[in-house]
């Protein structure tokens, strides 16, 4: 009804329900749409084995990871997930480009969104995880990479996110395929642009990192560690600490190019009038020869973008 008729209140009235998984995509449903449903309960929500489109759901107490994507690609998006039993989002083994999207998710027993990252060898692999909120995740973190004994041939791009309130890290990284979040701050080789993300009252913001790239973000109020083993070709800059139990440990963290400054954050995160994360990012940003970020002129409001998820103005 909701693809018809763009009436979002259908979304509530269309309902799928029980099943392990409620809905399954296998190969030969590759290139499957599935758009404007509810998911309630079930041992899992949905499972794909090719690549789909998840869109405009909502996914109510689904008993364990309540989409998860199997060694292929895909597009989660504009979505709404409230107390999966394990993971909002899974996903294992990425094989193609993998789009992440203004989804909003609440309370995942585990994690936000889980990625294990296989190795792999095959052409380069970009997972993008943009302007989604994870939050509340009891037991685990806002966004949770998984890596291997190989460094795999891919990408991950996370921007403009809100990773707020999760019980152990706002990004954890861990390592030997294991699961569950010790702040061991893994050093994961592969490639990770942290970008204008809001990154704030988590237990750690960021734990861990060879390769992370981390600019114009606000890490603030996070109990124990802002960023964490963030070292070796990693570098944090042109970003707000404030709060933390710790700014940063082990990591490389530009301090001229850093304010440790309160970001004025409002109640949705936003920021307020005279916040001095206002105008203080980078549009252009080169580490190690390679140009990382040159946003244009037309991307920001102001002289310049503003640090965190959102920016300011008209």
């Amino acid at each position: 009804m909701f693809l018809t008729t763009g009436d979002r209140t259908n979304i509530d009235r269309t309902f799928l329900s029980g099943g392990a998984p409620i809905v399954s995509v296998s190969t030969a449903a590759a290139n499957a749409r599935i758009i404007g449903f509810t998911l309630k309960g079930g041992t899992k929500g949905i499972q794909a084995f090719a690549h789909a489109t998840v869109e405009d759901n909502k996914f109510m107490a689904v008993g364990n990871d309540a989409t998860s994507i199997e060694t292929t690609s895909g597009i989660i998006r504009h979505n709404y997930f409230e107390f999966p039993g394990d993971d909002c989002i899974d996903v294992d083994d990425p094989r193609g480009s993998i789009l992440v999207e203004a989804n909003y998710c609440k309370g995942a027993d585990d994690d936000g969104i889980e990625i294990r990252n296989y190795n792999y060898t095959g052409p380069m692999v970009t997972v993008t995880i943009s302007s989604n909120t994870f939050v509340g995740s009891e037991n685990g973190d806002g966004i949770q990479l998984i890596d291997y004994s190989a460094t795999a041939n891919r990408r991950y791009l996370i921007q403009r996110n809100l990773l707020i309130s999760n019980n152990k890290a706002g990004l954890g990284l861990l390592d030997n395929g294991d699961t569950v979040q010790d702040f061991r701050a893994a050093s994961m080789p592969e490639r990770i642009e942290v970008i204008n993300n809001t990154i704030a009252g988590n237990n750690h913001g960021i734990s861990g990192g060879d390769n992370l790239i981390a600019v114009n973000n606000i890490i603030a109020n996070n109990s124990v560690l802002g960023i964490k083993g963030a070292d070796n070709r990693s570098i944090a800059s042109f970003n707000i600490f404030y709060g933390n139990g710790t700014n940063y440990s082990a990591s490389n963290v530009s301090t001229t190019t850093s304010l440790f400054v309160n970001p004025m954050l409002g109640a949705d995160y936003r920021l307020q009038a005279a916040s001095p994360a206002i105008d203080a990012g980078t549009p252009s940003f080169t580490h190690n020869g390679e140009v990382i970020l040159n946003l244009p002129a037309t991307s920001y409001n102001g002289t310049a973008p503003d640090l965190g998820a959102y920016e300011t103005g008209p």
